[in-house]
């Protein structure tokens, strides 16, 4: 019983260093976003101000992509 004990808490301790793992590169993924949304909401952009920026700064960039068809900012923009 004892044994079983171990063998669960080395499982559960093993599980949390893989998520810890996992979780970091989420939250370093996340940060700048966060900050993004932060500036933005100081500056008190709207979602079509952001996309308006988007389109200024990547006009010819993917904004969209379904199935076989890729639509850039400025196509979506007009």
């Amino acid at each position: 019983m004892i044994f079983k004990f171990i063998k669960n808490v080395i499982a559960l301790i093993y599980s949390l260093l893989v998520a810890i793992k996992r979780d970091f590169n989420a939250l370093l993924l996340v940060i700048p976003i966060a900050k993004k949304l932060i500036t933005y909401k100081k500056q008190n952009l709207t979602t079509a101000d952001v996309f308006l920026k988007n389109v200024k700064k990547n006009p010819n960039k993917a904004c969209i992509i379904f199935e076989d068809k890729t639509w850039t900012f400025l196509d979506v923009n007009f």
